[in-house]
């Protein structure tokens, strides 16, 4: 499950790509596409490893509280530094999940995009949680598609806040700052993408999958977003 950031890159995705995803907060396909020739699983095997990846919680997850201060000197920043405190509070931008039984080769921000797919297709039947957003495999292949990352693209602390900038925008991020999606809806939008955050009801969007459930109660997720937005 997931998911400071210094530069933003707002890279379009076409028509096309746009038209073929979801937009349920969930990044699945809704039509079959052709694999990218840059990785060798189809689309429908990367899917498959949705409810998987978000079925059991992990190492990077357990979190006695959060913190008084979010990092960062925008709001954006520090909205990243609340989800990083939930998802990966202990190893941040190298966070890799726990039950991964083979770790990736060397510290997830200095690998390639190339050799995460790699390390991904190589060691099917495990966790592959990966980096301070806990990206997830299908979701990674959806963000490398809409943002035009290259396998040689470093998985670094700017592609990670860039990745995960691009999954708040697809929650309605920019609707949010302009006023257009109130809080409790935005709020509930971001936890449909991270597994541990809470919805309305207390619930992670994932919950009773394999035992998942939000880390966080939505008192204090409603004070750490009233705080960072108030």
């Amino acid at each position: 499950m997931a998911f400071a950031l210094a530069i933003i890159l707002a890279i379009g995705i076409s028509p096309s790509v746009a038209n073929d995803w979801g937009k349920d907060g969930d990044f699945k396909l809704a039509v079959k596409t052709e694999p990218n020739s840059i990785w060798n699983f189809s689309k429908s095997e990367w899917e498959k490893q949705h409810f998987f990846e978000k079925s059991v919680r992990g190492y990077e997850f357990k979190l006695a509280k959060l913190p008084s201060r979010y990092e960062g000197k925008t709001r954006r920043d520090q909205l990243l530094s609340l989800i990083a405190s939930v998802e990966a509070p202990h190893r941040q931008y190298d966070a890799v999940h726990y039950k991964a039984k083979v770790k990736p080769p060397a510290l997830p921000s200095t690998l390639t995009i190339g050799q995460i797919l790699r390390w991904i297709e190589d060691t099917p039947g495990q966790f592959h949680a990966i980096g301070r957003y806990q990206i997830i495999p299908d979701t990674l292949a959806y963000l490398i598609e809409a943002e035009s990352i290259s396998p040689g693209a470093v998985f670094d602390k700017r592609l990670q806040d860039q990745l995960a900038i691009r999954l708040l925008m697809d929650a309605g991020l920019g609707k949010f700052e302009a006023g257009t999606l109130s809080i409790e809806q935005f709020m509930d939008r971001v936890a449909g993408v991270w597994a541990g955050l809470p919805l309305q009801n207390d619930k992670s969007a994932y919950d009773g999958i394999a035992g998942n459930r939000a880390i966080i109660n939505r008192d204090q997720y409603k004070a750490a977003m009233s705080a960072i937005y108030g």
